[in-house]
This record gives structure tokens, sequence and C-alpha cells, in this order.
């Protein structure tokens, strides 16, 4: 049995009059969602994200399809109460998450991502960004129009391509991966990024071990650093894990056959529509040694390729190809 451990800590900042960010702590569902749209809809945006996410920890035993379901529900009712309250027109969010769910008769990560809020890993003292920001920024630096660092800057950073509420179908990533003893998750919306740079977060991981006093110093180092938007973070530490059941991993063909089904990918395009087709998935990242075959529900996107860290603003990767929506400031 997996030992966990769990923090959590967010915050106004020092610009926006109200927060609309949400975190989620519920064993087994951990989440960030970054609302958009002004307070009267940011904010409940995020809370139906958080709390759809929420609702599978009450389910006992969960699968990637259960988190997928549950996502894609959040999207159907963001965008319906959107039609029924003129005030919430519009409003979307983000989502970062982390599910432990259940393949084969063992237990895996699940890594998920819509939007630009993001999930790391910090294991052996070194922090590594595991999911791909759907941005106008991360698409840039996909197509070697701009570096890294000069997406902190970019006059359009605060431009998503993807979210929950931007439209009917909207896919998040997904990874899976094996559960390791001592490695810690942390996940984040923006406003943490945007102040603090790599080095920096991984600094205070090193310096302060206990997941919910790491969350309150990392929200307050972003805050002094400037604290342009809500910031938000939950860590999650994996005290223990059980070695994976090898009988549950399937034969390593299957994700040859996805990396070669997937290769030379078409450079993402802001006016296409994504995939609606649902495909095998799932990748492996580093610190995980399995390669694990599932279906993916419906819409889900591959993820074949392992991101690599860019410091100081994240990983390179496949953006999504959806309508962009611009970060309206809170009233």
């Amino acid at each position: 049995m997996i030992s966990l451990s769990a923090g959590s800590a967010t915050d106004v900042g020092l610009v926006r009059h109200d927060n609309e960010d949400a975190v989620l702590v519920a064993e087994p569902v951990f989440a960030v969602a970054d609302g958009m749209g002004g307070y009267a809809g940011g904010a409940v945006a995020s809370a139906i994200a958080v709390e759809h996410l929420r609702r599978l920890g009450a389910s006992g035993q969960i699968t990637s399809d259960d988190v997928y379901r549950a996502l894609t529900e959040a999207n159907d009712e963001i965008l319906r109460r959107g039609t029924e309250d003129p005030s919430t027109l519009g409003m979307g969010t983000t989502v970062a998450g982390l599910a432990l769910v259940h393949n084969g008769g063992s237990e895996y990560w699940l890594v998920f991502n819509v939007g630009d809020s993001r999930v790391y890993r910090y294991a052996e003292e070194r922090l590594s960004q595991v999911s791909v920001d759907h941005s106008y920024t991360q698409e840039l630096i996909d197509e070697g129009r701009i570096t890294a660092e000069e997406a902190l800057t970019h006059p359009e950073r605060n431009v998503v391509t993807r979210a929950l509420g931007s439209e009917p179908d909207v896919a998040p990533d997904m990874w899976l991966m094996a559960p390791e003893s001592d490695e810690t998750f942390l996940l984040c919306s923006d406003g943490l990024t945007r102040e603090l740079d790599v080095d920096q977060m991984e600094g205070l991981l090193r310096a302060q071990p206990d997941p919910q006093a790491a969350c309150d110093e990392l929200v307050s180092a972003a805050v002094q650093a400037g604290g342009r938007d809500n910031v938000s973070v939950v860590l999650v530490h994996v005290a223990s894990a059980p070695s994976v059941d090898e009988a549950t991993t399937p034969p390593s063909a299957l994700r040859s056959s996805l990396h070669e089904s997937s290769a030379d990918p078409e450079p993402a395009s802001h006016d296409s529509e994504p995939a609606a087709d649902g495909e095998p998935v799932v990748d492996a990242v580093p610190g995980s040694a399995v390669e694990l075959g599932q279906e993916a529900p419906a819409g889900a996107d591959i993820i074949t390729d392992v991101p690599i860290v860019q410091r100081p603003s994240g990983a390179a990767g496949t953006s999504g190809e959806t309508g962009m929506i611009e970060e309206v400031p809170g009233a």
C-alpha cells in the first residue's frame, strides 16, 4: 500500500482582488485549478472542476477513465452554467492534477492537465516538469520561435490554448507512471511559476521536507517575489510505495507502436479542432520503468514523448490545438 502525505496553500497575491484558484487534497485525487473570466466566472469554474474530481474519492477504486469522465463532465457543467447565467458566460479554468488509479491489479499515478497549471516531480533532489503547458508561448517554444526564457516576458504569455469551458470537446493530457518511494509531486497554478523559477522551487523543496510547510513557503516566496496573480500549490509526498506487479505491464511493443504512429506530429494550429477519436494511450515518465498499455477514453490525447525540462519556464512538448483564451484579471 502506498503511504502518502500532502499539503496545500493558496493566496490571492498582491494584485488581484479575489482568488479564482481552487485546490483539492482528497486522496486519491489531488488538483489545482486556475479560474479565468473574472471572479464571477473564474472562481465558479475552478470550483466546478475540483468538485467533480472530489467526488471520485467517494467511489472507491478509480481508473483513468473515471478521471477523464470527471473532467469532461466538469467541462460540460461549466459550459452549461455559462449559458444559464450571463454573468459567468465565457468562464473557464485550467486544471492540473494527480490521481492514484488502478490498472491490472496495481496502483499507478495518473498525471493530468488542461491549460498552463503544472505538475512537477521532485526526486533525488531534482525537480522535473511532467505536464506540458497548453499555451501560446509553449507553442512558440515548440516551434523554435522563442526560448523558454523569452516566454517569461512575452506579451502573450497569459494566453492559454486549452481550458475547461473553452469548447464542448476539451481533452486532457494524461500520463501513467509507477509510484516510487521518496518522490514528491508539486501541483501549481501559474501564479507560482511566474514568480519563481525551477531552481528556486527546487531549493525550497530541498530545504523543507514537510509538505504543508513547503507549500506555505512556496506560496509566501511567490507573493514576496511580486504576487502578480493568485498563487496555489499542492504537494504530495510518497513515503513508501510497493513494487508494481510486472504481470500488469503490457508488452513494450505497444509503446513502440504508439511512437511510430505519432512520429513527426503536425505543428499545433490555433484554428484547428482537437482530435475527437479515442486512441491507445500512455506514456512512461522519467523515474518510472513501466510501460503501460491502456485504452484511452474517447477524446484523450496520446502522450508519447516524455517532456524535457527547459529551465526556468518548463518543459518542451506538444501543445493542444484549441482556441486561445486570454486570462482576465479579477474585478
